[in-house]
């Protein structure tokens, strides 16, 4: 479960530590459209993260990156999967 994010690039051989994840560990990850989009416990807190930007601020504002959603509802607490629904 991690805590710790980084990026890896093959083309350079590299990796990066980006950051952490404020207030918890990643349970599940789902790339779509070139994003990931990141649920971590506790709270099942949903979380965008946009690797074309050159950054890592984590937050809710429009500069953020991952910009966080908050909780995805009352009863959630692990989010130990996302799957893409009807129509993507």
């Amino acid at each position: 479960m991690p805590m710790e994010i980084f990026r890896y690039s093959p083309a350079a051989n590299r990796s990066e530590h980006l950051g952490a994840m404020p207030g918890g560990e990643v349970y599940s990850m789902l790339e779509w459209h070139n994003k990931l989009y990141l649920c971590y416990y506790g709270g099942a807190v949903m979380n965008l993260y946009d690797p074309a930007k050159p950054f890592w601020k984590y937050g809710s504002g429009p500069d953020c990156n991952p910009v966080t959603f908050g909780g995805v509802g009352d009863g959630h607490l692990r989010p130990r999967a996302m799957i893409y629904g009807p129509g993507g």
